[in-house]
Parts: structure tokens; sequence; C-alpha cells
């Protein structure tokens, strides 16, 4: 669909949509016990791809491909269309392609080694679908279709060495030099998108987007809280400020003026 036909389209559902209010009741009942509020990540993921590639989603293709659509009763299609494609619309025009983020959770295969005479001690890890050591590709649904995402240089990772405190805190939840279960936190940039030319496999076509890593960190569990731990971390110079405000304290964020009053030199 060109975008044109796209814009055509919006265009009509617009128009549909100020006419709602005429619909029964009963109608809008179903459409609010749905949960199709909010953008997820998998979206977030094709929007990404579609904002680099300079043009927007098909948006009825993909709402009449999802199982939200498929299975509502025929009467209600209509609204689940409407309120779809506003949400989609929403998302994609709220995604700034420049600071876009997408957060992955990715289970590892990992081991440590001690120190060896002047050698540091190392970490590795592998993917346990990538054991042959190659870069992984994550798939984002768009219809019947995906977007396959590239991570650069995030095997770079998959075998460093490390520091003092870092040693000192992963014997803690393992032995050396035998595999154990963690995950990596990803936090992805995407930056380039080829629309031009999908790879087909068993018939079906990839989309590939490719991202660069602004921030991960290895966590492992511990047995007795049942919580991750953080084994070590890594953050981009280009997303260091980003981070630190992120996770900055509702108290740093903000100071009471009894705190600022303190602080100024007079």
């Amino acid at each position: 669909m060109t975008l044109p036909q796209i814009q055509e389209k919006y265009i009509f559902w617009i128009i549909t949509l100020s006419f709602i209010f005429l619909m029964p009741l009963h109608a809008f009942a179903q459409v609010d016990d749905q949960n199709i509020t909010g953008i997820t990540e998998k979206e977030k993921a094709v929007m990404a791809f579609f904002h680099l590639a300079g043009m927007a989603p098909d948006y009825e293709y993909w709402i009449k491909s999802s199982s939200l659509y498929k299975t509502t009763p025929e009467e209600y299609q209509e609204s689940i269309m409407i309120k779809e494609w506003l949400r989609l619309d929403r998302g994609y025009g709220y995604y700034n392609k420049d600071k876009g983020i997408l957060k992955l959770v990715l289970p590892i295969e990992a081991r440590y080694f001690d120190p060896k005479e002047d050698q540091p001690a190392r970490f590795t890890f592998s993917f346990p679908t990538r054991q042959d050591g190659s870069t992984p590709i994550f798939n984002y649904p768009y219809g019947e279709e995906n977007i396959s995402m590239v991570i650069d240089k995030i095997m770079a990772f998959s075998d460093i060495t490390l520091p003092k405190s870092q040693y000192e805190k992963i014997k803690n939840f393992a032995s050396p030099d035998t595999e154990f279960m963690a995950q990596l936190v990803v936090y992805a940039h995407p930056t380039k998108a080829d629309y031009a030319s999908p790879v087909v496999i068993n018939k079906q076509r990839h989309w590939i987007m490719v991202s660069e890593i602004a921030y991960v960190r290895c966590e492992v569990l511990n047995d007795w809280s049942q919580s991750y731990k953080k084994i070590w971390e890594y953050i981009a110079p280009w997303y260091e400020e980003t981070y630190k405000n992120d996770n900055m304290s509702e108290e740093e964020k903000y100071p009471h003026p009894y705190d600022l009053f303190k602080k100024r030199k007079y």
C-alpha cells in the first residue's frame, strides 16, 4: 500500500470516528473489555523500522492480521479497526527515531574463568539458540511478516575480562569454568532499516533492521532472594547522560525547596 493510499484510509477512519457516538453502547462495552491500550515493545520495534524507512506502516494490514481483530465478532471489528488505528498511529507519531530505545531481556549460557598468572579473570557467554557464536536475530511480528533486528557488536561482549570487583561478585553465584544461566538486559537503539530488500524465509518476508547498543548489563539469579543481581554493565558514551537521568531517584529529580536553599552559597 502506498503512502497516499495509507493517508486516504487514515482520513476515512477519522471521518468515521466522528460518527462513533451513534454506535450502540454494547459495542463500546465489547471494545473496552479488550486490552488494546498502550504501545508494546514489539509494536515499537515495527514503528522504529518504518520511521527509519521514511514511511508509515500499513495499519489496515497490521490490524487485520492481529489475533484481536480476527477473534472479535464481525459486528465489532469496525470499532476495533478505528481504535487500533488511532492507537498505533499515535504511537508512531510519538516515536523519536533519534532517541528511540528497544529493551530486550535475553537468556544466556555463561561461564567465568579464574585469573591465571598475569591474565585477569574472564567472562564468556553464548545464546542457547546460537551455539556457533553467530550474531542472533530478533524478530518482531508485523502482520504475517517480521521485522528482523540485528544488534551490532553484541557478540563483542561474549568474551570479556572481569575487573577484580566484578570477579569477586560473580564468585558468589557460580563456580569457575562451569556453565550457568544468566541474562542480558539490552537497550538497543535502531539506526538502519532496509525496506527495499526483504529476506524471504519459508515464504515469509523478513525486513532487516540494525541497532546499536546503548546499554547492556549481565544479571545472575540469586537463588536465595529470587532476584537478579548485576554482575557487570556497559553504557555507551553517547547514552550516559540519558541513562543517568532516567535512573535518577525521585528526590534527585524533584528536590525539596529546602534542599535547594541549603545548596545556595552567599
